[in-house]
């Protein structure tokens, strides 16, 4: 809610996909992604004007209790996939 203002996308996501697991998982995947974009150059203002707003800055362990989580599941990922192939399995 501190970064989800109205009429911003994080806002209308809460209301597209609900509050049940995949709601709050897809939340907490845009939240991500808007921590991780806004950073990025010429790209990340136009990116973050569109997706919300950080009026209050957020404690950096706010930010982490996003950010670590969602590396790890992506990070994971990728390693799954590639012990994946490495095995064959993909042949």
């Amino acid at each position: 809610s501190r970064i989800a203002t109205p009429g911003k996308q994080l806002d209308g996501i809460r209301e597209i996909w609900g509050n049940g697991p995949i709601g709050r998982w897809m939340r907490v995947v845009h939240v991500y992604f808007f921590f991780i974009f806004r950073n990025l150059p010429r790209i990340g203002p136009r990116i973050e004007s569109r997706m919300g707003d950080e009026a209050e800055a957020l404690p950096m362990g706010l930010k982490l209790w996003v950010i670590l989580p969602v590396s790890v599941f992506f990070v994971s990922i990728i390693v799954s996939l590639m012990a994946a192939w490495y095995l064959g399995v993909f042949d």
